[in-house]
């Protein structure tokens, strides 16, 4: 072997492998992006719990109030903002987990019956 077959086959490992070290920096930033993206949506529903939690706090000590309802709309309201929150966290671990190569996200329960019980 020639010494430019030598050098022209170290550039071609050296090419292939600048690839590989580039897809799999692309494929971590990923999933960094979406592990900030579903740490922002947590701290939004803290924010909303906060909210609720301040303004029940007012109803009852400022408003005199003495009970709260689940169809009170603004309890409804705070509900549907923390399922519409949680919704998108659940679809952000699903992609997540996709880009790990995971096949459910963690925290998720299998339904499947094994194997061997159906």
């Amino acid at each position: 072997m020639s010494l430019w077959e030598q050098i022209e086959g170290v550039i071609n490992e050296t090419v292939s492998f600048s690839r590989q070290a580039y897809e799999r920096a692309r494929e971590i930033g990923s999933i960094t992006k979406k592990e900030f993206e579903i740490k922002a949506l947590q701290s939004q529903v803290q924010k909303v719990y906060t909210r609720m939690g301040a303004s029940m706090h007012r109803r009852f000590s400022e408003g005199g109030q003495e009970s709260i309802s689940s169809t009170d709309t603004e309890v409804l309201g705070f509900i549907e903002e923390l399922k519409k929150i949680e919704e998108e966290i659940q679809a952000l671990e699903i992609e997540l987990s996709a880009l790990r190569g995971q096949k459910k996200p963690p925290g998720t329960a299998d339904a499947t019956p094994p194997e061997d019980s159906r």
